[in-house]
């Protein structure tokens, strides 16, 4: 399996691009010109990364918390790679009026595109979401096992 290369976002509000960048190995620049989207006034709700990804032939599982009455509730779970690649999205801080997302592979290491060290990220308020994403080749990989 190729090792994951982190990629920083370019713009106040690039993480997605930065991530999707990262998961599918093409350019930070590829993704951006498939938006049209001012990356420095906007981010990317994650409902269109879902569906950038599935339009380019990738197997997703999206694993989401309902409700959590402890800001640590799933965290432990939620950050257990169960694919070759994931996207993780957390809120900051309590108070946050945004989410972030950065890159899990298959090890469980985080790759966050705005510069947080694995352990700043971990250390994120909550965690929200989990997309388990897998390409073509993962698939095939899979099949022969």
């Amino acid at each position: 399996m190729k090792k994951i290369k982190l990629i920083r976002q370019r713009h106040e509000n690039g993480c997605s691009i930065a991530c999707i960048s990262m998961v599918t190995g093409k350019t930070y620049d590829e993704i951006d010109a498939d938006f049209s989207t001012d990356f420095n006034q906007n981010g990317l709700m994650l409902d269109k990364t879902i569906e950038y990804l599935g339009a380019h032939n990738y197997s997703l599982i999206h694993k989401y918390i309902t409700q959590y009455g402890h800001k640590d509730f799933g965290k432990d779970e939620m950050l257990n790679p169960f694919a070759p690649k994931h996207i993780v999205r957390v809120q900051p801080k309590a108070d946050s009026d945004y989410g972030h997302v950065m890159v899990m592979d298959a090890d469980g290491q985080l790759f966050c595109p705005d510069g947080q060290t694995d352990e700043e990220a971990r250390n994120s308020y909550i965690v929200t979401d989990v997309i388990g994403i897998w390409g073509d080749n993962d698939l095939r990989k899979k099949k022969k096992q």
